[in-house]
């Protein structure tokens, strides 16, 4: 019973082994689409200084705007 035991395991450790290691080795699939363009065609504003130009919400500063800082 012993010995049965012991083949039994060795049995399915090699299972697992091997099952651990099938997604191994295969190569990535490259989508042939996505390869040739660009996924997003937005661009961000530019102003004249060639600078993007970010709007934030006045919340995000804690109340306080950049012309309040300006002024000070």
């Amino acid at each position: 019973m012993m010995k049965l035991e012991r083949i039994l395991a060795l049995a399915l450790s090699l299972l697992l082994m091997l099952g651990s290691l099938a997604g191994c080795g295969g190569k990535p699939q490259e989508d042939a689409s996505s390869a040739e363009e660009p996924s997003s065609s937005y661009t961000p504003p530019i102003n004249d200084d060639g600078y993007i130009v970010v709007t934030m919400p006045v919340t995000l500063s804690g109340g306080s705007t950049a012309k309040i800082y300006s002024e000070i």
